[in-house]
């Protein structure tokens, strides 16, 4: 039976964690899981987790974590740069919570965006579907934010503007923080290996030259505003083999 142990990490405590200590013979390696935005979190929970329990059960050390003012971290963040500083704190928690020698990311989405800021030399970076400018990523969420509201024809034309200007994929817009994201240029640290799992080309455009893609079958429809889970075994599968 793995074992996952739930924490509070960083300044004041404020950061939620999910810590999945290595099986067997431990590896001395860390992975850091950093998860993505919005809906996509709760799209892409379990199969992150799926992925934590496995690389654990390989000798791995995991450990995923909620941004500040997400999931279930504490307060508020009005401007990325605190996600950033949150996955510099996260890496070292991992770090000296396993001991571990070297460490390796896992990166969803706009996660990927989030990593300019990391303490050490990372030997694998692992990227799916990333996406590293911010005014993209709000456009796409934007869309999903209209076929949201879209559905709801019962709707008058005061709540369709209301719902379309305050809220972002069923979550409550802090004006400051969307004008952050949209602004925000992501730059991926450097890695002795990069490698990026695609559901769709589009996504390579963020990718330097030197990263290995593996291409996979899936569809992973992160511009629709349902919330059903995102559990393909053949990205969970891709995820694992580059470690």
């Amino acid at each position: 039976m793995h074992s996952i142990e739930a924490f509070y990490f960083g300044v004041d405590d404020a950061l939620f964690g999910t810590y999945t200590p290595a099986e067997g013979i431990p590896k001395r390696h860390g992975v850091l899981i950093c998860q993505p935005l919005l809906q996509e979190f709760y799209k892409t929970h379990f199969a992150l987790r799926r992925t934590a329990v496995d690389l654990a059960a390989k000798g791995y050390d995991v450990l995923r974590f909620d941004y500040v003012g997400t999931g279930d971290s504490q307060g508020d963040c009005d401007n990325v740069a605190n996600w950033v500083d949150n996955v510099a704190t996260a890496m070292t928690e991992l770090t000296q919570l396993a001991g571990t020698t070297s460490n390796s990311v896992i990166a969803v989405r706009f996660g990927a965006a989030l990593l300019s800021n990391l303490p050490q030399p990372i030997e694998k970076l692992i990227l799916w579907d990333p996406i590293m400018d911010g005014a993209a990523y709000m456009d796409d969420a934007r869309a999903a934010q209209q076929r949201l509201v879209r559905k709801h024809r019962d709707l008058d034309a005061a709540e369709i503007e209301r719902f379309s200007n305050n809220e972002l994929i069923g979550a409550s817009i802090n004006p400051a923080l969307t004008q952050s994201i949209a602004e925000h240029r992501g730059q991926l640290p450097q890695a002795r290996e990069t490698h990026c799992v695609l559901s769709a080309d589009r996504y390579a455009r963020w990718l330097p030259d030197s990263a290995q893609q593996l291409n996979v079958e899936s569809q992973c429809p992160w511009e629709d505003a349902d919330l059903r889970m995102l559990y393909p075994h053949d990205v969970i599968t891709a995820l694992e083999s580059t470690l």
